[in-house]
């Protein structure tokens, strides 16, 4: 049970550099958090998908710094 547990999730690209969140492999375990509960924050440098049904209820960071603060665990 991880409800109430802060995550911080850094990278949301399926590779550096890029902005491009296909097959990415932070969405299924994005889905797998909020299922049991989570709560968590994610960061990406470049990917910014804020319409991606998947990050309902995700905080989208600023910075790798907001997203991890806090976080029981980093991923």
């Amino acid at each position: 049970d991880l409800s109430g547990v802060s995550v911080g999730v850094l990278g949301l690209a399926f590779k550096p550099d890029t902005d491009d969140v296909r097959e990415s492999p932070a969405f299924p375990l994005i889905r797998r958090l909020k299922a049991r509960g989570a709560k968590v924050a994610a960061y990406d440098p470049v990917a910014r998908p804020y319409e991606d049904p998947d990050l309902a209820g995700v905080q989208l960071a600023g910075s790798m710094r907001e997203a991890v603060e806090g976080a029981r665990v980093v991923l």
